[in-house]
């Protein structure tokens, strides 16, 4: 319903988080609601909330995460994972991820790493990524990144060039 009619998933959501504050993947599904109905307020506070009420939940730090990485604040990364940039370092007691949480951990890290400029740490996430999530949207952009076409190197070079900056960072 999130993807197909996020405005009338809201309401409902608000009211299990009323009954259910104790279950982190409703402020989650909330999130995704508020952003896509373009409520971007609601969706920034909402993450906030989530992070600090839940931040050992793994959405939560990776959502919270790529905010950072949205702007600019690289150096909240390491803190927010404790310095541990694998999953099972992150999670010691845990064996089985879903395909959602490793792709926005792994697709995280990824653009994490290639944004501090270790493109080796990147280029091993995204091989992780490419081979468990290919058709996943973020294994796409995390390629344009890492692995630019011609077309996209040369925007960002006339972007550098003019100062601009627009066309060439993506999050």
């Amino acid at each position: 319903m999130i993807r197909n009619s996020p405005q009338q998933t809201i309401s409902p959501l608000v009211k299990l988080i009323t009954k259910y504050p104790q279950v982190p993947v409703l402020y989650n599904y909330l999130k995704a609601s508020y952003d896509a109905t373009g409520q971007s307020d609601k969706s920034e506070a909402l993450l906030e909330q989530l992070y600090r009420k839940y931040p050992d939940y793994l959405f939560a730090k990776t959502q919270y995460a790529f905010r950072c990485l949205r702007l600019g604040s690289l150096e909240q990364i390491p803190i927010i994972f404790q310095n541990k940039f694998d999953l099972q370092m992150l999670y010691p007691n845990r064996e089985v991820f879903h395909i959602s949480e490793f792709t926005a951990f792994t697709g995280l890290m990824a653009l994490y790493h290639q944004s501090i400029d270790d493109s080796r740490t990147a280029k091993k996430h995204y091989w992780r990524l490419k081979k468990l999530a290919p058709e996943h949207k973020l294994t796409a952009v995390i390629q344009s990144q890492i692995y630019p076409s011609i077309f996209h190197q040369l925007i960002c070079y006339f972007d550098e060039y003019f100062n601009q900056q627009a066309y060439c960072k993506y999050f």
